[in-house]
This record gives C-alpha cells, structure tokens and sequence, in this order.
C-alpha cells in the first residue's frame, strides 16, 4: 500500500466509511498517477505529525483526485 503526505488534514479524528477524506490537488495527485493508482485502490495517508488514515482512490481526474475513508 503507498504512503501519501496529506499536510494540514487532521487525520486523528474519526470518519465514517465513505466519507472523503481530502481533495489532492493537481500537484499532489500527481503523485497517485504516476504510481497508477486506479479507482478503488487503496492508499495511506500521513499528516506528517504521527497521524495514518487508510483510504480509498474514489475519484481521479486532472485536475484533483478524491480520497475517501476505507472505514
């Protein structure tokens, strides 16, 4: 599973299966693309201060790529 920094998304509360998770915009979701990471896919997510969600690849698109809880 790949590892992302996701810096200034509180990872430490709860969240509900489903629900996103952040937004990557086009510079940081580049960095799914390019390791063809697909729809469904699952990744971690970091925050940099000790902090991991587990999350699913719901939506890719030039411009962003959607990050959703895998619950």
């Amino acid at each position: 599973m790949h590892l992302f920094y996701t810096p200034g998304v509180d990872l430490h509360q709860s969240f509900d299966a489903g629900e996103v998770l952040h937004t990557l915009p086009d510079v940081e979701s580049e960095h799914i693309k390019v390791t063809r990471q697909k729809a469904g896919d699952a990744v971690r997510l970091t925050n940099g201060i000790g902090h991991f969600a587990d999350a699913l690849v719901e939506d890719i698109n030039p411009e962003k790529v959607r990050l959703v809880c895998a619950g």
